[in-house]
């Protein structure tokens, strides 16, 4: 039986519980474990060594001690609260691989305040043999923000890291090595949920079915400065190894896709009945079985994409099939096969500015036909962009060439476009350039000798 301490009833003011404990029990002595600080905060009385939750203002929940505690069950979080770890080395929730049989944390019927926060700690080793969410599932009512967490080796049906239908943000945040036997290796949003995607890394995330890292079915998705590599849909029948949208929206801006893989299409991002506009973004180096190496549009599906490369995808750079997309100061080129392939009355519209390199029909497949758009010479495009590093910034980039067509040939104007996928300011010369990265080149005049004198 879990004891009470001499703590008021309630609190009227937001109540900080500290744990001061590894262990994970509900047990009369002495101290304030985890599950007991939750338990405080779910009920706003004192339990244990906890002091008691407040009814009306957001709890924090903070840590006295360092290291990793074995959860042998969920934590179930039914009010407002804040764990605010050490940090992520420091502060480690375990689900014991083995010990446990379903997800670490709860958030399900939240009364009174709607926010949970995650901040500064790791998830992992969650097993959830069946059903949504390895670490963490997160339901409609609640709204929920990951903020500097790492979410590693979960597992389950859908969603190895996290599985919602509310509203998620996640900021600062890692999804590492977690999969599923189901879609959302890493992240699955269904019914109406949304999720904003801030500075995060999705990487070596897999699904035996669709979305890699991110499956987002009727919801929606804002992407901002973060990376999805070496992500895998595993089966023949996977599509979007990195990401994949069924009936749903997504914002991807500043951000780096490279290095996934599908077993089906859509090695990098998979849209179906969907909407995506992409901008200032490297969609680079992913693979699939079936042609759709970087991008797999299909069903009644928009894209748009501005200010971006898309570059050494394999087989096709982007497969339009059933839908329409819209390119604008985009450069397209080193894809194996050919850049664009539009089957089923696909269309894509140019609006200008665009480089793609021209191997014979590769600039026709890709319907560029305005008076701005480029085709570089055969076997030239190599001249065009050096390989994807880190050139500064968040996400890895393709550094433009000394002398390439791409410099200076931009519009500047596509979404009022004032910065580069790394944050450096556009234009750097007379015009913005064609891509996702801004070159600074410095023109270098020596002075005439005259040897006669």
């Amino acid at each position: 039986m879990v004891g009470l301490r001499p703590f008021a009833a309630t609190a009227a003011a937001q109540a900080i519980i500290t744990v001061d404990s590894l262990a994970d029990e509900m047990v009369d002595d002495g101290n304030c474990t985890l599950r007991e600080a939750v338990e405080a905060a779910n009920t706003n009385t004192a339990v244990d060594d906890c002091r008691p939750g407040s009814p009306i203002f957001q709890d924090t929940i903070t840590f006295r001690i360092d290291g990793t505690i074995l959860l042998q069950d969920a934590l179930v979080i039914t009010q407002g609260v804040e764990i605010q770890g050490n940090g992520q080395n420091n502060t480690i929730l375990d689900g014991a691989e083995t010990a446990i049989s379903g997800r670490l944390i709860s958030a399900s019927w939240i009364e009174g305040n709607p926010n949970v926060d995650l901040t500064h700690l790791t998830i992992q080793n969650a097993h959830s043999s069946s059903g949504p969410g390895g670490a963490i599932s997160s339901s409609a009512v609640v709204s929920l923000t990951l903020d500097y967490v790492t979410l590693r080796q979960n597992s389950g049906g859908n969603g190895g890291g996290l599985t919602t239908t509310g509203n998620v943000t996640i900021r600062h945040s890692q999804f590492l090595s977690n999969t599923v036997t189901g879609s959302g290796g890493a992240l699955y949003v269904t019914t109406n949920g949304a999720v904003t995607i801030e500075q995060s890394v999705f990487q070596n995330n897999s699904s035996q079915g669709s979305g890699g890292a991110l499956y987002v079915h009727e919801g929606t998705a804002t992407i901002a400065h973060s990376t999805f590599s070496h992500n895998r849909g595993e089966s023949n029948l996977s599509t979007g190894g990195a990401l994949n949208l069924l009936s749903s929206a997504v914002t991807i801006t500043h951000s780096a896709i490279f290095n996934n893989y599908s077993g089906s299409s859509g090695g990098g991002l998979r849209l179906a009945d969907s909407q995506a506009t992409i901008s200032n973004s490297t969609i680079s180096g992913n693979n699939s079985a079936a042609p759709g190496g970087g991008l797999k549009v299909e069903i009644n599906s928009a894209l748009e994409v501005r200010n971006s490369t898309i570059a050494a995808n394999a087989p096709v750079g982007v497969v339009l099939a059933e839908s329409t997309a819209v390119f604008q100061d985009v450069i397209i080129g080193e894809n194996e096969g050919q850049n664009c392939l539009t089957l089923l009355d696909g269309i894509i519209q140019s609006l200008g500015h665009n480089l793609v390199d021209f191997n014979g029909y590769d600039f026709y497949s890709c319907q560029l036909d305005q008076p701005t758009d480029i085709a570089t010479e055969e076997g030239l495009f190599i001249r065009t962009l050096g390989p994807l590093q880190d050139n500064g910034g968040p996400t890895l980039t393709h550094a433009l060439m000394p002398g390439s067509t791409a410099v200076d040939a931009g519009s500047c104007s596509s979404l009022h476009v004032t910065d580069d996928q790394r944050g450096i300011t556009r234009p750097q010369g007379a015009a913005c350039d064609i891509g996702a990265y801004e070159g600074s080149f410095v023109t270098i005049y020596l002075p005439l000798i005259n040897r006669d004198q």
